[in-house]
């Protein structure tokens, strides 16, 4: 996830589509302030991957554990 490459992937390591699965990031003090987050939404392996497997709909994200943000994405290609 944080290797700076599109053509690798997280994937939740289950059966089914992963609906439910949620990853948590934890930042000590000395980080500096994030200013923007990029997601590409997919296997961005290649075209193939990419429509052979599941991609996110909706993501909700928490700071603080105190909901911030919930984002819709669209499914398209945008590796």
């Amino acid at each position: 996830m944080f290797d700076r490459n599109i053509s690798t992937a997280w994937v939740e390591g289950k059966k089914g589509y992963g609906i439910g699965e949620w990853i948590e990031i934890k930042l000590g003090e000395t980080v500096s302030p994030i200013r923007d987050i990029n997601i590409y939404n997919g296997y961005c392996k290649n075209m193939k991957s990419w429509k052979e497997n599941s991609r996110v709909k909706k993501i909700k994200f928490y700071v603080d554990n105190i909901p911030y943000a919930i984002l819709n994405l669209k499914d398209d290609w945008t590796c």
